[in-house]
Formats: structure tokens, sequence, C-alpha cells
């Protein structure tokens, strides 16, 4: 009998334990998940919470990926609009994910497209195991000729820093 109850009790702690664990990947709006730096008005890293990026306008992208199934909502701020925020002076942006992947994007990407710095898929936060906290997402159904490799290869998800080159 008391093994029974030291199996159950463990149960019950792994399942404890498994949903704070779970709780504590929901993103924190105050809690800043990006810093841009680089060639900025200020030359100064700037942070971001989730909270500044929504405080900037929400865009819509509704698209197929190669990552999802069917066309998901993605919801963020327009990749130029925190460009415009930030005073971004440079041509690429070179954006590194939690795990240091790095990719370099032409700034011109973000005029010339609707290029959206995501923070929401499907109306809910996305947490780094929904590619979260940001993850850079093109038009690819409103404009088809972005679907191929090298846009799909920008599409950088678990944004951690964007540094203007």
């Amino acid at each position: 009998m008391l093994d029974r109850r030291f199996l159950i009790a463990g149960f019950a702690a792994v399942l404890v334990c498994g949903g704070s664990a779970a709780a504590q990947t929901a993103p924190d709006a105050q809690a800043p998940i990006v810093v841009v730096d680089g060639k900025t008005a200020t030359g100064a890293p700037m942070s971001f919470t989730l909270a500044d990026l929504v405080a900037m306008g929400a865009t819509m992208v509704v698209t197929h990926t190669p990552w999802h199934d069917g066309a998901p909502a993605f919801e963020g701020v327009l990749a130029r609009t925190l460009m415009e925020k930030v005073g971004a002076k440079g041509d690429h942006v070179a954006i590194a994910a939690l795990d240091n992947y790095t990719v370099s994007v032409p700034v011109a990407d973000f005029e010339d497209h609707g290029v959206v710095f995501a923070y929401a898929l499907n109306g809910k936060p996305m947490s780094v195991e929904d590619k979260g906290p940001l993850f850079l997402i093109y038009p690819f159904d409103a404009e088809p000729a972005l679907a191929n490799e090298t846009y799909y290869s920008r599409s950088i998800w678990q944004i951690a820093r964007i540094t203007i080159e």
C-alpha cells in the first residue's frame, strides 16, 4: 500500500510540475521579448515587450506557410512600423533566434511587402513552442512570388534580437 501511495504522489507531482512548466511558457505582456540594436536613431539597444508591440498597432496576415496546416492567421506589428519606431538607418537586419540562429533580411522587404513580426497565431499569443514569441511572416498568399526558398529562409521564428546593419 505504501508503494501505491508513493506512485500516486509521484504521478501527481509530475502533473503539477508539467502544468506549471506549460504555464511559464506563455508570453508575459510586460516582459521584454525582443531587443533591437545596431544602426538606430539613438544607437542604444531598445527592449520591447509584447504590450509595446501591440501598442504599435496590429496587422493580420492570413497565409499558408510550409510550417503550418491550412492558412493560419498571424497577428503582429508591421516590420516597417517597428523600423520607424527605432529610427532604423541600415539596409539590412540580422535577426537572431533564441537558439542564436541568424538570418539577414533586407530592410527593403519591410517596405515592399506587408512583412509582420507576428506575436499571435489564430488569436493566441505565440509561445516558444508555437514558434514565438516573434515570428517574421511574409504574406505568401497575397504575394505568390514570395512563396519560395529565399523568403521562406528569411521567415525566422523564436526571434530574440534584431540588429540593424
